[in-house]
């Protein structure tokens, strides 16, 4: 699987990962708001693309998100149902 996070600051590239492996990375809100990373998850014939830190919605952030079969979930074993699903290439 292909995962590549981005900020409109910060690109961290695209690293090569296994399906349930972590992938993480540190980085320092803005003083004045409007930290974003969103990031592109490609897994061959599947991909997907979710904001992984919204500064202005912080809501919208957790400190682990776990990939499995259905898509990313937040929680550890992907119960219940993703935060964002997969869907096809094309």
């Amino acid at each position: 699987m292909i995962v590549h996070c981005q900020s409109g600051d910060n690109d961290l590239g695209g690293q090569e990962t296994d399906v349930g492996s972590r992938y993480t990375w540190h980085f320092v809100t803005n003083l004045f708001g409007g930290t974003y990373f969103w990031c592109d998850l490609d897994l061959g014939d599947r991909r997907l693309s979710f904001t992984a830190f919204d500064q202005e919605k912080r809501g919208r952030f957790a400190s682990e998100f776990y990939v499995g079969d259905g898509g990313v979930y937040k929680e550890f074993g992907c119960s219940g149902n993703p935060i964002v699903a997969w869907r096809p290439k094309g």
